[in-house]
C-alpha cells in the first residue's frame, strides 16, 4: 500500500481505493494471466441452442470451449467428444459462442450444429402410420412446410380439454446412449392465435400401447429459454429431469406421446410437429479471464478492494506493475494534478525508454497471449 518510502501511509486518504485504481490502469493494458479460470458447463452440451447461466458480470473474456477432462464425480457427465464447431473451427472462429444479456441476466449461449452431435431419430414426422391425434388434437395430416426433415405433422386444437395428444407408436427403440445429460428435441410450429395460450409441452416415453410403464418430461419454454412465440422453434425436454412411472426401460421404447397443455378459448389450425430426436450430452467446459482480481480476508473472490487486509491475486510481475501504478496514484494525491517526480519514474519503468523495454511490454512478451486490444475505430 505504501510503495515508496517517503509517502507515508496517513498522507494516503484511500489505500484500498489506490490499490484499486492501480490494478484498473493495469487491466486497461492488459489481460492478466492469473485471472484464468474454468467452469464446466452442465448441462452437457447439446445440438441447438445451448444457454448456460455464467458467474454474473466476472467473465471478461473467453478463452475457449474445451472437452472436460478427467471428471470423476457422478454429477458431471463422462463423454469426452470435441466439436470443430467451436474454437477449433479456424474459419469460424466462435461463429457459434457468445456471451449475451437478456432480463438484465448475463448468458452464455453456444449454437451446436447438427452435423457435430449425436441423435437417435424418434420420427422424422414424414407418415402418418401409427401416429394417432385425440382430446383437442385433430385432423392430422403431412404438411410440405417443415422445419428439418421432408415433411412435418400438421393437426387443429380445439379447446374442450386443455391438452392435445399427439401419440406415436415406432418399433421398438433404444435411446440408453443419449445418457442422463442428453436431451429429446422437437421442432414446433406455434400459429398465432396459440401465442400466449400455450402453457407448456409434455413429452412421454412408454415401453407400452397403455403407457403404463413410462417417463415424463415437461418443457415450458423453447430451447431458447424463451416464451413460446410465433412459427418454427426447438423445442427441449432434458432427459435428467424426467420422472418415470412404472418400470420405465429405456432400451425397449415402443410408444411416445406429445401433449400439448394450453388456454385455448377458440379453435386453432396450422399447428405442426417436425423432427423428433434424442440427442447425447458432450461435456464441455468454460475457459475464462475472471474480472474479479482480490480475495477478502474470508477467502471471498471480490472485485474490488475494500480493506487494507483483502488480497491482490497477482504473481511477481503483475505486483510489480501494481506497485509502479499506485506510485503514480499515489504521487497525484500528494502533488496534485501535475505529478511530480515518483510519477514520472513509475511512467518510465512501466513503458521503458527506448531501446529498453518497460513491465508491460516484459509482461507481453513472456505471455505472448496478452496483448491490447485492436484498434478498428479511428
Amino acid at each position: 500500500m505504501v510503495p515508496f518510502a517517503s509517502a507515508k501511509s496517513k498522507s494516503i486518504k484511500s489505500q484500498p481505493a489506490i490499490v484499486n485504481g492501480a490494478m484498473d490502469a493495469v487491466k486497461s493494458q492488459l489481460t492478466l494471466i492469473e485471472s484464468r479460470s474454468v467452469i464446466p458447463l452442465v448441462p452437457a452440451l447439446f445440438y441447438g441452442d445451448n444457454l448456460y447461466s455464467i458467474p454474473q458480470d466476472e467473465v471478461e473474456e473467453l478463452i475457449n470451449i474445451a472437452p472436460m477432462k478427467g471428471i470423476t464425480s457422478e454429477s458431471y457427465p463422462g463423454e469426452r467428444q470435441a466439436s470443430n464447431a467451436l474454437f477449433f473451427d479456424t474459419d469460424n472462429i466462435r461463429q457459434y459462442v457468445s456471451i449475451e444479456y437478456r432480463d438484465g441476466v448475463q448468458y452464455l449461449n453456444i449454437q451446436q450444429p447438427l452435423s457435430s452431435g449425436i441423435d437417435i431419430t424418434l420420427s422424422n414426422c414424414d407418415v402418418l402410420t401409427g401416429i394417432t391425434a385425440s382430446l383437442d388434437a385433430s385432423s392430422l395430416a403431412l404438411d410440405g412446410i417443415y422445419a428439418r426433415e421432408n415433411s412435418a405433422i400438421d393437426f387443429n386444437l380445439g379447446f374442450s380439454s386443455g391438452k392435445g395428444k399427439i401419440t406415436f407408436a415406432i418399433d421398438t427403440l433404444d435411446i440408453s446412449g443419449i445418457t442422463r445429460e442428453g436431451t429429446v428435441q422437437a421442432s414446433v410450429f406455434i400459429p398465432q392465435e396459440l401465442v400466449g395460450e400455450l402453457t407448456n409441452l409434455t413429452l412421454t416415453l412408454a415401453n407400452e400401447v397403455g403407457f403404463t410403464n413410462k417417463a415424463t418430461m415437461v418443457a415450458t419454454t423453447n430451447a431458447f429459454g424463451g416464451t413460446f412465440s410465433y412459427g418454427w422453434q426447438p423445442v427441449r425436454f432434458d432427459y435428467r429431469s424426467k420422472t418415470e412411472a412404472g418400470t420405465f426401460v429405456e432400451t425397449a421404447i415402443t410408444h411416445f406421446s406429445v401433449d400439448l397443455n394450453h388456454s385455448l378459448t377458440e379453435a386453432v389450425t396450422g399447428v405442426k410437429i417436425d423432427s423428433i430426436k434424442a440427442h447425447k450430452g458432450i461435456g464441455y467446459e468454460l475457459h475464462y479471464y475472471n474480472q474479479k482480481h482480490f480475495k477478502s480476508a474470508a477467502g471471498l473472490m471480490i472485485s474490488e478492494a475494500s480493506r487494507t487486509d483483502d488480497i491482490v491475486i497477482a504473481n511477481s510481475n503483475t505486483v510489480e506493475l501494481l506497485v509502479q501504478e499506485c506510485r503514480k496514484l499515489i504521487d497525484f494525491e500528494l502533488r496534485g494534478e501535475d505529478g511530480g517526480s515518483q510519477f514520472t519514474l513509475a511512467e518510465r519503468v512501466l513503458n521503458g525508454i527506448y531501446p529498453n523495454a518497460g513491465l508491460y511490454e516484459r509482461y507481453r512478451l513472456n505471455n505472448p497471449s496478452e496483448r491490447l486490444p485492436e484498434v478498428s475505430d479511428y
